[in-house]
């Protein structure tokens, strides 16, 4: 098991490899080509996340999370960022984050990058909480993520990202798909 300090030092040497560190770079900007919910098992949970761009680097994200069955590290997931230089073409992953279980994806890559940041714009569960207790209802609204520093940490190019939760190393009841792209 990794601990949390390597954990860091794996996410920078992703985010290191994909910065573009050669000269003053005209503004880049992302398009988000494509969000869907790939599947979803409704015995497990019911979710629903969505994007709107308000300004020119700044994106809307609601979403809404209702479980129906117990979370907890019997629950997996993972991450994985793919790249490619053409949107049609070979994609090569640029960032994964192995299954975790998801009380110990709380404890660590949710408490690091995520909480602080949401926990102003909804009722997302502390670090600490886990379990997560069936029927909880949480919801995130009009969260402002501002682009600019992806944009410019993000060579340009398209990319495929996915996020999968898996039950018992049996299946995966929840995975989203998404597609942007970054250009000059």
């Amino acid at each position: 098991m990794r601990s949390s300090s390597a954990r860091s030092v794996v996410v920078l040497l992703s985010i290191l490899l994909n910065i573009d560190l050669f000269g003053v770079q005209a503004e880049r900007k992302l398009k988000l080509h494509k969000l869907e919910k790939f599947k979803e098992d409704t015995r497990f949970f019911e979710t629903n996340l969505s994007f709107v761009e308000v300004e020119d680097n700044v994106v809307k994200v609601n979403g809404e999370l209702k479980v129906k069955y117990q979370v907890d590290d019997h629950f997996e997931v993972d991450v994985e960022v793919n790249r490619s230089e053409e949107r049609d073409g070979e994609y090569k992953s640029v960032f994964y984050v192995a299954k975790t279980g998801v009380c110990n994806f709380m404890k660590t890559y949710y408490k690091e990058f995520f909480y602080d940041r949401l926990k102003e714009y909804s009722n997302a569960p502390d670090p600490s909480t886990c379990p997560l207790p069936e029927g909880a209802h949480y919801h995130l609204d009009d969260y402002p993520l501002d682009v600019k520093m992806l944009k410019s940490l993000l060579k340009p190019g398209h990319y495929r990202i996915e996020f999968k939760a898996m039950l018992d190393h049996l299946f995966y009841p929840l995975i989203y798909k998404a597609e942007l792209e970054v250009f000059e």
